[in-house]
């Protein structure tokens, strides 16, 4: 039972890291934007994470700054047209809207 649950860790932890060298790739050679907010917990961690991949990125807080509140919302409209909820971080790679 034992050896199972490490062979099935091993291979979750192969996935983990075989998925954040491809997106460090993807996100490495485009333009990336984030829109956020300073409390938000996963805007934090995906901030620190694209630092510790030395990805570049802009951050816009949502908060403070209404000219990018829109920019994202027509950007998230052009794509999900149905969509009147979100939740932070929304990401831009490209023109590629993440959510």
């Amino acid at each position: 039972m034992k050896t199972k649950k490490i062979k099935v860790l091993k291979l979750l932890f192969i996935t983990i890291l075989s998925t954040i060298s491809l997106a460090s790739e993807l996100f490495a050679a485009r333009k990336v934007i984030m829109y956020g907010k300073f409390p938000c917990r996963a805007c934090a961690k995906l901030k620190k994470q694209l630092k510790r991949n030395k990805i570049k990125y802009k951050f816009y807080d949502m908060h403070f700054n209404r000219k990018r509140r829109r920019e994202m919302w027509r950007k998230l409209r052009a794509e999900f047209p149905s969509r009147r909820r979100i939740s932070y971080p929304v990401i831009d790679v490209n023109g590629q809207i993440l959510i």
